[in-house]
């Protein structure tokens, strides 16, 4: 596998970060599974807009995003992505060190429940992450903007 770039997520990345996301959430999570699009985009669109994001990216290819990141600080992630041909490879790893995210506690946004058969949260313990599920964070985020609360 060639060499991975990371960067932060430009505006041209958005439409490609927000389909991800909203397709392994629709296929992946019993919280989206069957959800309308317009209803994903109300989730995701708060989320996108507060959220720092890195992207892993091949060297030469700056435009072929492999995997992202999205977070807010060390302990609150709402959404990590590798494409399918790109996993074992470290990308995810590399992902959250970049943002600087350790083992342990991870208050999440969003939930994917099953991957490749699996439960995605024991998955994760099993690397030393206990994923805690807070799905009302794109709600808080939301009523700041609308009200100013924090």
């Amino acid at each position: 596998m060639a060499t991975v770039l990371l960067r932060p997520a430009l505006p041209q990345d958005r439409a490609y970060l927000l389909s991800a996301t909203r397709n392994t959430l629709v296929q992946n999570s019993a919280y989206c599974s069957g959800m309308h699009p317009a209803a994903m985009a109300v989730l995701l669109e708060p989320i996108f807009a507060v959220y720092s994001t890195v992207v892993a990216v091949a060297d030469g290819d700056g435009d072929t995003i492999l995997g992202f990141v999205t977070f807010r600080s060390p302990t609150e992630v709402a959404f990590v992505y590798v494409r399918e041909r790109f996993r074992g490879h470290g990308i995810a790893r590399g992902l959250l060190d970049y943002a600087g995210i350790k083992r342990g506690e991870i208050y999440c946004a969003l939930m994917v429940t099953k991957l490749a058969g699996a439960s995605f949260a024991k998955s994760a313990q099993l690397k030393g992450y206990r994923l805690l599920f807070r799905p009302y964070i794109p709600l808080e985020i939301s009523a700041g903007v609308i009200v100013g609360a924090k």
